[in-house]
């Protein structure tokens, strides 16, 4: 065989694999200026890629079952916002595993593949340059996984922190000094998740936020406790942590003390939208179907009403960006600007809902 024919028959085949690990969002709904994109399976979070012109989403399968919560092997897809292009990223069939990685605990097993069940990420750039994927995960074990974003955003695992027994993560952010925050929901395991909603309800705490560094493992954030944490957020300067708990609460973490708390309804994932404001997406806090109150990410069997607000870091004030009785998206979990428009995901259906800049914005306080 001749090296010009091996090299075409090598490009077919690499157009196939291409193929077959891709497929295409498309527009489907208009309304009331709000675009509907529908082909991503249930985009409970979402990065930009450095470059802007990519979202990285984390496909989660959540259910619930007589024993509280259940978690399927999900995957991280890229989503080029030109063409609509899905293309798996994480895992890649016939894609041999590593063994170790360097990042991460250096007791972590080895790689998950497709046990991997993806939840809350973060993109952060590290110390060296490099570009790192945070993922929170609940298949096989409770951990967040490290991945490094490559050439042409492939993603590569560099290793894992296995959370506390009794954990149940959602969400989590770097941090400076090279660790990270992640929040849990409950510390009692996926069982207690429903008696975790139940004292939620009620006023009482459920879990709190860890912080994981190489040297020290996981440690409790001292004044992180609350009813079901949810998203998290740190500032460039890695002195305060925003967390959604009973609104967006704002802690010092030089002092443990919470500062300040955004009233926001049912505060799902956290994202920076410049260095002053972030972007809540969550369940809005009105009736929905079946006479219940609407539970964000509790309840992952209600359909209701949703709405996305921007919160001023310095003074926690809250301003309005969407409010909608839900038909269009189910359980929205998390809003990023990309450019002059908002992407919003939930962790439910096969929607991603696009705002685009010309929706009048609403200051509701703090």
């Amino acid at each position: 065989m001749g090296t010009r024919a091996g090299w075409a028959l090598l490009s077919v085949f690499l157009g196939m694999m291409s193929g077959a690990l891709a497929t295409e969002v498309k527009p489907c709904i208009r309304q009331g200026g709000l675009q509907a994109l529908c082909g991503v399976n249930a985009p409970e979070d979402m990065e930009r890629t450095p470059d802007g012109k990519s979202l990285l989403i984390s496909q989660v399968k959540v259910g619930m079952g007589p024993q509280g919560l259940t978690w399927a092997p999900g995957t991280l897809v890229e989503l080029r916002l030109a063409s609509g292009r899905l293309r798996t990223l994480y895992p890649r069939p016939n894609r041999p595993l590593s063994g170790k990685g360097s990042w991460g605990d250096p007791d972590c097993g080895g790689e998950l593949g497709a046990d991997l069940s993806p939840h809350g990420m973060h993109l952060s750039r590290r110390a060296d340059g490099r570009w790192q994927l945070l993922l929170v995960n609940h298949g096989r074990r409770e951990s967040v996984e490290f991945f490094e974003l490559g050439a042409g955003n492939s993603l590569h695992w560099r290793g894992c922190a296995v959370a506390p027994p009794g954990s149940m993560l959602n969400d989590v952010a770097a941090m400076p000094d090279g660790g990270f925050v992640v929040s849990t929901m409950v510390t009692e395991g996926a069982a207690s998740f429903s008696a975790g909603m139940a004292k939620a309800r009620a006023g009482g705490d459920t879990g709190h936020v860890w912080r994981w560094s190489r040297a020290e493992g996981f440690r409790k954030v001292p004044g992180s406790d609350g009813p079901m944490p949810n998203g998290v957020a740190v500032d460039p300067a890695g002195r305060y942590l925003y967390f959604s708990a009973g609104g967006v609460r704002k802690l010092d973490l030089e002092s443990g003390a919470v500062v300040g708390i955004a009233k926001v309804s049912h505060p799902d994932n956290l994202s920076w939208d410049g260095p002053h404001r972030l972007l809540v997406a969550g369940m809005a806090d009105r009736p929905v179907a079946g006479g219940q109150e609407g539970a964000g990410h509790a309840d992952v069997s209600t359909k209701g009403p949703v709405e996305v607000v921007a919160v001023d870091a310095d003074t926690l004030a809250v301003t309005t960006l969407l409010s909608h009785d839900g038909s269009l998206l189910e359980g929205a979990s998390v809003a990023l600007r990309v450019g002059k428009n908002i992407y919003v995901g939930a962790f439910m259906g096969e929607h991603l809902l696009v705002m685009p800049p010309d929706r009048r914005e609403c200051r509701t306080g703090s």
